[in-house]
């Protein structure tokens, strides 16, 4: 009997220990939490590569969006700083450009269709906080803000990256210290 009270006057000495976290304390308890969530289950029964195609036809960063045309992104961006000749892609068949607005925060990735005409293929933003996905995550989110974001859409989480679909199709963020630093949206691989 002695010992079942011991042990509960030790469990409640415990748990009243936890309840005064100092301010330095609780930080380093939420990146522990961080940390746990690096090893997420993913359930592999979902199809990743679905949902990021449906993502590349709906999602947004900012106003921007796959297959716009260059025009209409020029009008958001302003002129690009340096723009890349065109080459041709043998994994797709369409000839590709980059062109860099607003001090290289933003690189969008252009194809030349059939027609001529020239569209959104993807986006790269890196440090440009004013550019977020349409469940509010850019650079600055943590990464429990994009969990919870986009719960059940996650097909890889890892300390540095979280991949929102899959790297065939969706949003790929770029974490620093636990923070969007960069995001790319669109197919990483082909």
């Amino acid at each position: 009997m002695k010992r079942v009270i011991g042990i509960l006057f030790l469990g409640i000495i415990i748990v009243g220990c936890n309840q005064n976290i100092d301010p330095e304390n609780s930080s380093q308890e939420v990146d522990k939490t961080v940390e746990t969530e690096d090893s997420l289950v993913i359930d592999e029964s979902i199809d990743y590569g679905k949902i990021g195609f449906e993502l590349m036809e709906t999602e947004k960063i900012g106003e921007l969006k796959l297959d716009m045309k260059l025009e209409a992104v020029e009008k958001i961006t302003g002129e690009p700083h340096d723009v890349t000749a065109f080459e041709y892609w043998g994994a797709d068949g369409y000839e590709h450009q980059s062109r860099f607005y607003q001090d290289s925060t933003i690189d969008v990735g252009y194809i030349k269709l059939d027609d001529g005409e020239i569209v959104v293929d993807r986006i790269f933003i890196d440090n440009n906080t004013k550019f977020k996905t349409t469940q509010n995550i850019g650079v600055g989110s943590t990464k429990r803000d994009i969990l919870k974001a986009y719960e059940g859409k996650i097909s890889n989480v890892s300390k540095g990256s979280v991949i929102v679909g899959s790297i065939y199709g969706g949003i790929l963020f770029y974490l620093e210290n636990g923070k969007v630093k960069s995001m790319f949206f669109g197919a990483a691989a082909e």
